[in-house]
C-alpha cells in the first residue's frame, strides 16, 4: 500500500519553487503549486501561481471570492470594471461573481498567492454583455486579454 505524503509544517522556498508543495497542471504558461489546503486538514487553500510575461490567467467569474497577494514581479489585475497596476506585497480581493484576470503585462513573470475555499464552485465564462463592455471600454480593451 502506498504511503500518503505527509505535509510538512515548514515549507522552505528554494529560489524557484516550494519542493514540498503540490504542483498542479494548469496552463503551459502558468505555474501552479498548492502550498496548503485539504491535505493539511484546512478548509481553505493557499496556492502560488506564476504567469509568464505576455500571458494572463483566465478571464472568469465565480461564486467564491478569493484573496491575492503579489509576491513577484509587476503586472496588472482586472477586477469588475477597472485595471490595477500591481507590485510585490499588494493585496487584491476578488468579490463573488466579479469578472477578473491577472495579467503579466510588464515584461516579467507575475507571481502571486491566491487563497480560496477548498470547496468552491467552478469558474464561469463572462457573458456576451460583459465581454462587449470590455471591448467598448478604451482602457479595458487594451489591457484585458479576451478569450
Amino acid at each position: 500500500m502506498k504511503k500518503k505524503k505527509e505535509w510538512p509544517v515548514y515549507m522552505p522556498y528554494d529560489g524557484e519553487t516550494w519542493p514540498d508543495g503540490y504542483p498542479m497542471r494548469y496552463r503551459p504558461y502558468v505555474k501552479k503549486v498548492v502550498l496548503l489546503g485539504k491535505r493539511n486538514g484546512l478548509n481553505f487553500e493557499v496556492r502560488y501561481f506564476e504567469i509568464q510575461p505576455g500571458y494572463a490567467s483566465s478571464l472568469e467569474k465565480h461564486e467564491h471570492q478569493h484573496a491575492v497577494m503579489i509576491l513577484k514581479g509587476e503586472g496588472s489585475v482586472f477586477v469588475k470594471d477597472r485595471v490595477y497596476d500591481v507590485k510585490p506585497y499588494d493585496v487584491v480581493w476578488i468579490p463573488s461573481w466579479t469578472p477578473h484576470q491577472l495579467i503579466a503585462d510588464k515584461g516579467q513573470p507575475l507571481g502571486f498567492l491566491c487563497i480560496v475555499d477548498v470547496e468552491r464552485d467552478r469558474p464561469t465564462p463572462l457573458s456576451e454583455d460583459e465581454i462587449r463592455a470590455i471591448k467598448e471600454d478604451p482602457v479595458l480593451s487594451k489591457r484585458v486579454k479576451l478569450p
